[in-house]
């Protein structure tokens, strides 16, 4: 429960949300398992780790609830992913530290629907193919988290041509896989003169039910 809500104010941080309440039913969206509970006994109990932090919203809300949060990693803190050591390194750090939860946003900069307007067919195809070893690290992360039974979520725009590739399409189509959809606004994220909601449609692929059930938010 404290790791949804913790995922709902992060959510609500990206917005500009004033603040989050938490839901009456929290309590009711993970039900504790022995082996949450043996985590929760072991003071080093990690919830959290963060790929492509960006400005590190997630781990600062985990952090603030006073939740176990690894390092976040991103390239503005040094972290290079098409680098194989930096790669194997977090692949080594999930299965030792066993993070409940790894949240990734990678970048959807050649992806987005922008990127139609920004780039010929050809320099997109090029772009793209260069990002690969980046969406083969997000299976790798995806691959492990389910091996260890924790919890991994994908972010980027629902729009996103990411969506499309074969290596999280083999995700998508897996039945015990999600892809829960929240609209921005429905967390409160409005114009930065703060006149008008702002929807920003996005889609998070995650390997829990009862989190992409409860995390789906749509504008009204």
């Amino acid at each position: 429960a404290q790791v949804f809500l913790a995922c709902t104010l992060a959510i609500g941080a990206w917005a500009h949300e004033v603040g989050v309440e938490p839901m009456k039913d929290v309590c009711a969206v993970f039900t504790p398992s022995r082996d949450l509970e043996q985590r929760q006994a072991n003071s080093e109990m990690v919830d959290c780790l963060e790929l492509f932090a960006g400005q590190a919203r997630v781990s600062e809300a985990f952090a603030k609830k006073r939740r176990g949060v690894l390092q976040p990693r991103d390239i503005r803190f040094g972290h290079d992913f098409r680098k194989s050591q930096v790669r194997d390194e977090i692949l080594h750090e999930i299965k030792t530290k066993r993070p409940g939860m790894v949240w990734m946003a990678p970048p959807c900069t050649y992806w987005c629907g922008f990127s139609r307007l920004n780039f010929s067919p050809q320099e997109r195809r090029r772009l793209r193919a260069k990002e690969r070893v980046l969406i083969q690290f997000v299976d790798g992360v995806i691959e492990t988290q389910n091996l260890l039974g924790g919890m991994a979520i994908v972010e980027n725009p629902r729009s996103s041509d990411m969506w499309r590739h074969s290596a999280l399409q083999r995700w998508i189509l897996k039945p015990d896989i999600h892809l829960a959809k929240v609209d921005l606004c429905a967390y409160g994220m409005v114009s930065s003169d703060h006149a008008v909601p702002m929807r920003k449609p996005l889609s998070l692929l995650c390997n829990n039910g009862r989190f992409a059930e409860h995390i789906t938010k749509l504008c009204d």
